[in-house]
C-alpha cells in the first residue's frame, strides 16, 4: 500500500515538472514583443547551385556499378591520367580492353559537362584526376568435384574522371 502511494506521488511530480516547463516557454514567448519575434526568426533558406562560369576549377563525371574489377580499370586509367583530352580519347579508342570503352564513355561525359554546363574550351581540357573505386561485389558459387563449391567474386567499380582547363 505504501508503495502505491510512492508511485502516485512520483507520477504527480513528473506531471507537475512537465507542465511547469511548458508554462515557462509560454511565459517567455509572451514577454517577447512582436518586433523581436520577427528578428528572432531564422533567415529563409537560399537555394545555392553551381555558378555557370569558367572559374570552376574541375568538372567530373562518374560511372557507377561498372561490371569490371577496379584493378583491370586502373591499368588503362594510368595510361591516360594527366594527358590532354584529345590524346586520351585517341589512346582509349585503340586500346583493346573492355575497361577502355567504359573509360572513353566517362571521359566524353566529363568533357560534355565542362563544355555545356561550364562553358569551358574543349581544346584546353586535360585529365586532372582519374580513379576507380571498388563497387559492390556479387558472390556466386561454382560447382566443384565431390560435391564441393567454390566462391566466385564478381567485382564492380565506380569510375571517376575529372577534367580541368589548362592555363587558368
Amino acid at each position: 500500500m505504501e508503495e502505491d502511494k510512492k508511485r502516485t506521488k512520483a507520477v504527480k511530480t513528473k506531471k507537475a515538472t512537465a507542465s511547469s516547463a511548458t508554462k515557462t516557454k509560454a511565459a517567455k514567448n509572451a514577454e517577447i514583443k512582436p518586433a523581436e519575434k520577427k528578428a528572432a526568426k531564422a533567415p529563409a533558406k537560399v537555394k545555392t547551385g553551381h555558378k555557370k562560369t569558367a572559374h570552376v576549377k574541375e568538372v567530373k563525371a562518374i560511372a557507377k556499378f561498372v561490371p569490371t574489377p577496379p584493378r583491370k580499370i586502373r591499368f588503362v586509367m594510368d595510361a591516360i591520367r594527366g594527358k590532354k583530352v584529345s590524346e586520351a580519347l585517341t589512346l582509349l579508342k585503340f586500346t583493346p580492353s573492355f575497361a577502355a570503352s567504359k573509360l572513353e564513355k566517362v571521359l566524353k561525359s566529363a568533357v560534355a559537362n565542362a563544355e555545356n554546363n561550364f562553358k569551358m574550351d574543349v581544346d584546353k581540357l586535360y585529365i586532372s584526376k582519374a580513379f576507380a573505386d571498388p563497387g559492390p561485389t556479387q558472390k556466386r558459387y561454382l560447382p566443384r568435384a565431390m560435391g564441393r563449391a567454390s566462391l566466385i567474386f564478381k567485382r564492380s567499380s565506380h569510375i571517376t574522371i575529372g577534367v580541368m582547363e589548362q592555363g587558368g
